[in-house]
């Protein structure tokens, strides 16, 4: 289940049923085709879900060709963006353990999946200010919430 809001201010937030998971916990150098599957997995929920919010013609002005969506013609960002990530699973055994290296490890495809949209310029440090957390979820199902934003100082 992928749902997307998008408000007047800029701010895009997501809500996508998929748990975000580090993938190199196992094999620290996966196949590099399976993190283009994994990518391309989140690329489909992310424009999935901007087209159920705001409709085919609007999503095809907001996200790039890059994106998959077929007709797209947005242009990408290129302002700086925040970029906050919340990983929800159903209990504290399900947290990861290291949150400073395996955390951020776990949405780098999907920082990847972003930047394909156009939604953001780039997920390095120069244009997004990215934060990733985890939580427990309320239904007991593992989700992810992102939510991209216009940088303002106030609250940075």
């Amino acid at each position: 289940m992928e749902l997307a809001i998008v408000g007047a201010d800029g701010r895009i937030e997501f809500r996508i049923q998929r748990e975000l998971r580090n993938d190199n916990a196992a094999n620290r150098n996966p196949h590099w085709s399976k993190k283009h599957a994994k990518r391309q997995l989140w690329l489909r929920s992310l424009t999935n879900a901007l087209v159920i919010a705001i409709g085919y013609d609007r999503a095809r002005d907001l996200l790039v060709p890059e994106s998959g969506l077929f007709g797209a013609r947005g242009l990408r960002v290129q302002e700086r963006r925040r970029l906050e990530i919340l990983r929800l699973v159903p209990s504290r055994r399900h947290f990861v353990k290291d949150t400073f290296e395996n955390l951020p490890w776990c949405a780098k495809e999907l920082r990847d999946a972003i930047k394909y949209t156009g939604l953001i310029r780039d997920d390095s440090d120069r244009w997004t200010l990215t934060t990733i957390d985890q939580d427990l979820s309320q239904d007991g199902r593992s989700w992810t919430w992102i939510a991209i934003a216009p940088f303002t100082l106030e609250g940075a």
